[in-house]
């Protein structure tokens, strides 16, 4: 059985880490695997998954040498940017995956970051994309491009309702925000689309479940607007499909989006989700760009038709489904990653 071991930068738990878990999970009878990275929230996560996790006290080369002599894998599978770059500099000799999952925006144009990667591009076997953007507006796209896959992520849609039914959460929400609370997911905008609302409906509610650098900047703005009875702060939860259960409309309004696994998740969940259309976001409603906002304004009157209108909320809510529904076709994305491994 061959030995996978996955690397992230990462002991946070999102979208990508998710990721690493959906595949571990999936393959544990065809590949032997583990997950690598610094010690953190995510040790309770792989815990209860039962997920192997070997630990990195500093993530750097010197420490992941270290954990691929422990582990001795036939293939690393780094996930992102930085733990791509860091696998290449071991000089591991077997194969090499870098998986990206974000449409970082340094790759757009020549920086330091931007030349290391395409520097280390000749490493890799193989480079995964969770959506075309990823390649097409990278800097290094024709360094990248006979490498490249484009595979977009698995979302187990019997799991998610699966979650969403695990507690039950009371309050209601006409609004909701998941997700890191960091500049990329743009929670900023989120706030400033309630207070406009607000000014229009004064009782319109909303909730933001996630953690990261912007809380307390979240909390102060929402202080500052007065939106204290329109907005609740959750924080990071294990589980947040219960509360998204209860909310009515989702809202991705992210600066940089790789592939928009929020949305898809929210959605198959049966709500609508109005977004800014960058990155995976655009190629995940290229047939439905209705739900795509450019502005506040945009925002502000999709929102209240939405909740004025009972049968359009519904059509929204069917047609989000289906568009979701693409992205859960198990075996066809498992040929895909097996293929990867065993060529």
């Amino acid at each position: 059985m061959k030995k996978v071991l996955h690397f992230l930068a990462s002991n946070q738990y999102s979208g990508a880490e998710n990721v690493i878990c959906t595949i571990i999970e999936n393959f544990k009878d065809e590949f032997e695997m583990a997950y690598c990275s610094p010690m953190g929230p995510i040790d309770n996560i792989l815990q209860n998954k039962n997920i192997k996790h070997l630990v990195v006290n500093k993530f750097d080369v010197k420490n992941l040498k270290k954990n691929i002599k422990e582990f001795n894998p036939d293939i690393i599978h780094a996930h992102d940017y930085k733990a791509s770059l860091l696998v290449a500099m071991t000089g591991f000799k077997g194969k090499i995956i870098s998986h990206l999952h974000i449409n970082a925006e340094f790759a757009r144009k020549w920086n330091i970051k931007s030349i290391l990667y395409f520097l280390s591009i000749k490493k890799y076997d193989k480079v995964i994309g969770v959506s075309n953007s990823v390649l097409e507006e990278a800097v290094f796209k024709n360094k990248m491009k006979h490498k490249y896959m484009t595979l977009y992520n698995y979302v187990n849609k019997e799991q998610i309702i699966k979650k969403a039914n695990e507690y039950n959460f009371k309050k209601k929400y006409d609004l909701f925000f998941f997700g890191r609370l960091n500049e990329l997911k743009n929670p900023k905008e989120f706030i400033e689309i309630v207070r406009n609302l607000k000014e229009k409906d004064k009782n319109i509610s909303a909730v933001m479940v996630g953690s990261g650098d912007l809380k307390e900047f979240c909390q102060n703005l929402i202080f500052h607007y007065e939106l204290n009875n329109n907005v609740e702060l959750l924080g990071f939860l294990e589980n947040p499909f219960p509360v998204i259960k209860q909310c009515k409309i989702g809202i991705v309004p992210s600066k940089v989006e790789g592939f928009g696994l929020t949305a898809i998740e929210a959605m198959m969940l049966y709500k609508p989700v109005l977004n800014s259309g960058v990155g995976g976001l655009g190629e995940i409603f290229k047939d439905n760009k209705n739900f795509i906002c450019s502005n506040l304004n945009e925002y502000a009157d999709n929102i209240l038709k939405m909740l004025n209108n009972d049968d359009l909320y519904c059509k929204n809510a069917r047609l989000s489904e289906n568009i979701a529904d693409k992205f859960s076709n198990l075996e066809l994305w498992k040929e895909k990653l097996r293929k990867m491994y065993i060529e």
